[in-house]
């Protein structure tokens, strides 16, 4: 790189019209996740001691200024310098200078395939290792060397990157599988879709922009079709009823866990939804072709969860909705692999040790299956999910009990795929979704085969073959894993001979099929919320344990689990994450000049003649601040200093002992709450069928209000002894708490314990680390109070 002649006041700043410009920052921010008129709340801990609230309009649009220089051309690197040249004024450098380096270290700037600044003095080198190269492990090495790179001159040594992938491949669950005779023709066997470019997606700048890979859109509503196992097509009308009627399960559901008056943590989705439906189909009638493409939208479910719908929380299944990415869904053309393939090699070649499975994470290194051993500093893992639960890598010492929580109350969810390859295309080429209702017509219950080829992929467009890719979720996916492939493709070939039945349907002349719960490196396809679980153990899985052991993965991602987009996010955030270790994390330098000086006039700091008798800490700027004194500073250093000395203490007696343990929450102890929730299905059943009846309607119309007066007024009628069992409820809930109360304190005390020679040992070598910036502070305040 060119030597920096430092920053330019508005060199950043284009020639176009005030308004196109504040558009496009306002844009900027929006495709890089934030909210374009406030500040993360990272943002704000970061500043709240260095602005003022006038002046954090103008953090924002330096902010989105910055982003805007990125987002316009994502395969250049943005300089400080040319962060700083979106400032209108000299003394808002140090401004965008912070905040830069918060979007750099943070993954918002500078992140994917592209040329970085290189340091060109060679040091003693120490290794971050990284254990798997699927996305989040490629995400993770390749934000390391740009981390590494841009901060190279706050680094004492220089680190070198290496990742231990266990197959002879990478990707992990990203994989592409050749067909044919092409090295072109690829199917996907993993992920498969991106789920929209729009509102942030990080794979818009990778895919479009860095490695401008080409994508075939999915436009849904021109290109799917459903079929009954008649071969007939089911109406849009129809499709659309019912996929009302499962919105409406999904909204029952949401009101049923808010108004539950003491809901269990262990309430089962799928449960829920089937007992709102068989409430429903006993106050009207359903027609049985309804309930039959009703088993599809239940299948397609549990498709995007991964997993049959009663292994999901009722109450935290869908914690992250409201982070999806806007825009249509498209395949890449080549595969999804070549997302891979572009993070592993662009712009240099990451240090990739194939084969090489990790048997055991030690202090200091990992050791491989073959029996080497690789000394590292750092050790970020980012092996699924799976492969977590399943105890395949050993960690010495082991991880602590609230990482293995998170590991537990999070499922691993299946999808598996049997792709059929083609001579020729014998469905229609306007198709990009073959659906297909399975199970009994007019079954009174779920059917188990409601998943089993319940959907077919056409991937001609991306694979360069006539392709279709049939889909087997829910218990369909467990059950593949135990049935040969023949059988599988034997019976993909029947169903889709049902939905063509005026046509002779060829056999494949080549067929994949796989079973990913049998993939030791994988043990499943992704996560989701188990009855156990909730977002935070999301985040228990993201936290590092100590400051050398790390994780990545879409399991770690609380925001976007489950996708491709989520493991490649994590892989940022673990990056950042290494970085704080090493160089510490990002902290604004308390000093006399303020983060933004005010401009300069009498009566200012560059006019001291004009301040009269007027004390140095009185002075006031244009801003409305006050200069502060050395003692101001002295004890705006000590505070900073003690803060992050509790945060730090905190944080080691998490990683030592784990979370300190909590008093339970006092229970519910009014019986009528018990019998509230009890009667209240049975009351509304009967409200609702008295409604329908005296309406003439089929719908059932009763209100919360007549259920809680119809389920009071019982309440009231009973006498003690029909009172008895629900205040014995009450005592058994008295005494359970008062039982695990005492518990808990007993719990308290041992904890307490365990942690007073911890913390005392901890604090004491605290004390020795005052800075050097400190004690001079401290002397020129005893100085300044001298002359005073």
């Amino acid at each position: 790189m060119n030597p920096s002649i430092g920053p330019i006041a508005k060199s950043a700043i284009p020639p176009i019209e005030p308004t196109v410009y504040s558009r496009e920052c306002f844009d900027a921010a929006s495709a890089s996740r934030i909210h374009p008129q406030y500040m993360l709340p990272a943002e704000s801990k970061l500043v709240e001691n260095h602005l003022t609230h006038l002046q954090t309009p103008s953090y924002v649009l330096l902010r989105n200024a910055i982003l805007r220089l990125w987002i316009k051309n994502p395969r250049l690197w943005v300089t400080m310098e040319e962060a700083q040249g979106v400032a209108k004024e000299e003394r808002h450098f140090a401004l965008c200078a912070a905040i830069w380096e918060f979007l750099v270290r943070n993954g918002y700037i500078n992140f994917g395939c592209l040329p970085i600044p290189q340091n060109p003095v060679q040091r003693e080198q120490q290794t971050i290792l990284v254990v798997g190269a699927g996305v989040a492990g490629l995400s993770t090495a390749r934000q390391l060397e740009n981390l590494l790179a841009t901060f190279a001159d706050r680094l004492e040594i220089d680190y070198k990157v290496i990742i231990c992938e266990g197959r002879k491949r990478i990707g992990g669950r990203v994989y592409s599988h050749p067909v044919g005779d092409s090295h072109d023709a690829r199917v996907d066997l993993g992920a498969q879709i991106i789920t929209g470019f729009s509102n942030g997606n990080p794979l818009t700048i990778l895919l479009q922009k860095q490695l401008h890979l080409p994508h075939h859109a999915l436009v849904h509503a021109k290109s799917n079709v459903i079929y009954d196992q008649q071969g007939n097509v089911i109406e849009q009308e129809q499709d659309q009823r019912v996929e009302e009627l499962f919105n409406l399960l999904l909204e029952e559901a949401a009101r049923f866990r808010l108004e539950a008056a003491d809901g269990q943590a262990t309430d089962s989705l799928g449960e829920t939804l089937n007992s709102i439906l068989n409430t429903l189909k006993r106050v009207c009638k359903i027609p049985e072709s309804d309930l039959s493409v009703l088993q599809w939208h239940w299948a397609n479910m549990e498709y995007a969860c991964g997993t049959n719908l009663n292994n999901l929380s009722l109450h935290n299944w869908d914690q992250d909705d409201g982070n999806e990415f806007n825009g249509h869904h498209a395949m890449l053309h080549g595969g999804y692999s070549l997302l891979c393939r572009g993070l592993a090699l662009a712009p240099t070649k990451l240090d990739i040790r194939m084969n090489v499975p990790v048997q055991k994470i030690v202090q200091g290194g990992v050791l491989l299956s073959n029996g080497e051993a690789i000394k590292a500093e750092k050790i970020v893992v980012t092996v699924p999910l799976g492969v977590l639960k399943a105890d395949t890598i050993t960690f010495d010492p082991p991880l602590p009990d609230w990482k293995q929580m998170a590991i537990r109350n999070l499922g691993y969810g299946l999808l598996n795929k049997v792709v059929l390859v083609y001579e020729a295309q014998f469905w229609d080429d306007n198709i990009n979704l073959i659906g297909c209702v399975r199970g009994d017509p007019g079954a009174e219950q779920l059917s188990p085969e409601r998943g089993r080829f319940y959907m077919f992929w056409s991937c001609t467009e991306v694979s360069k073959r006539p392709v279709l890719t049939a889909l087997l979720a829910g218990d369909a996916a467990m059950s593949c894993e135990t049935t040969a492939n023949e059988e599988l493709v034997q019976e993909a070939s029947a169903v889709l001979q049902r939905i063509y039945p005026q046509k002779q349907v060829p056999q494949p002349v080549e067929s994949v099929v796989t079973k990913w719960a049998a993939d030791p490196f994988s043990r499943g396809s992704y996560s989701y919320i188990g009855k156990n679980g909730s977002g935070k153990d999301y985040e228990a899985m993201a936290r590092p344990v100590g400051d050398n052991l790390f994780f990545a993965g879409e399991a770690t991602c609380r925001t976007h689990p489950s996708t491709v987009h989520g493991a490649y996010l994590s892989g940022l955030a673990a990056a950042g994450a290494v970085l704080d270790s090493l160089i510490g994390p990002q902290r604004i330098s308390v000093t006399d000049e303020p983060l933004v000086p005010s401009k300069s006039r009498p009566g200012s700091a560059d006019h001291p003649e004009a301040t009269g008798s007027l004390k140095r800490k009185q002075i006031s700027t244009e801003d409305g601040e006050l200069y502060r004194s050395h003692q101001d500073h002295a004890d705006s250093l000590k505070r900073e200093r003690l803060d992050k000395q509790a945060e730090d203490l905190n944080q080691y007696l998490l990683d030592k002992l784990g979370p300190r343990p909590e008093l339970p929450k006092r229970p519910n102890t009014n019986p009528f709450l018990f019998f509230q929730k009890e009667q209240w299905v049975v009351s509304k059943n009967e409200l609702d069928a008295q409604q329908a009846a005296s309406a003439k309607k089929l719908d059932p119309t009763a209100s919360k209000n007549q259920v809680r007066t119809m389920i009071g007024k019982a309440w009231r009628d009973l006498d003690k002894v029909g009172r008895e069992p629900w205040n014995a409820i009450v005592l058994a809930k008295r005494k359970e708490f008062e039982e695990a109360r005492k518990a808990a304190e007993l719990a308290m005390k041992e904890w307490d314990e365990r942690a007073g020679p911890l913390r005392e040992a901890f604090e004491k070598e605290a004390a020795q680390k005052i800075t050097q910036e400190e004690k001079d502070a401290q002397r020129a305040a005893v100085e300044e109070a001298g002359d005073a």
